[in-house]
């Protein structure tokens, strides 16, 4: 009797934790208070995070991410609504930038404005996804950016 309700105890407790992974954002829309960004971004911010030693996939995640926003963004970077920049989190005078986004290694941030001057930031991990593919890479950044621009590319 005993194992029994031990192994419904294990077989509830891994189906909570089964589901709950299964709610991770991964489509690239922006969850939560970006919703109210997505009625209009005063200002964008799209930051490549790296450290001193790069592997390949780091390299590749911000060369893909200048591609897009190069190709499909230029009047946008233009007038500075949108800002692109690599930054070294290695680098001392980058400790203000990378600690307000809260950069440890390298990855790939969106912080986003709104017109009531409320700053929202999101760690884009689905951008790690397609590296390997960078139509749906760019796909992706485009799907987050076109709403909170107010347009499509």
């Amino acid at each position: 009797m005993r194992i029994i309700v031990k192994t419904g105890i294990i077989i509830t407790l891994l189906s909570v934790f089964f589901i709950a992974g299964c709610t991770d954002n991964r489509d690239g829309s922006m969850p939560g208070s970006a919703d109210t960004a997505n009625s209009g971004a005063e200002k964008i911010e799209l930051y490549h995070f790296y450290t001193d030693s790069q592997c390949y996939s780091c390299v590749v995640l911000g060369e893909l991410a200048n591609d897009t926003v190069q190709k499909y963004y230029k009047p946008e970077l233009d007038s500075g609504r949108l800002v692109f920049a690599h930054i070294n989190i290695d680098d001392e005078e980058n400790s203000e930038i990378s600690e307000r986004y809260g950069a440890a290694g390298s990855s790939l941030w969106i912080g986003v404005y709104n017109s009531e001057g409320e700053f929202y930031k999101e760690d884009l991990v689905g951008a790690w996804y397609r590296l390997s593919d960078p139509e749906s890479y760019s796909e992706y950044l485009r799907g987050i950016l076109d709403p909170l621009l107010g347009g499509s590319s």
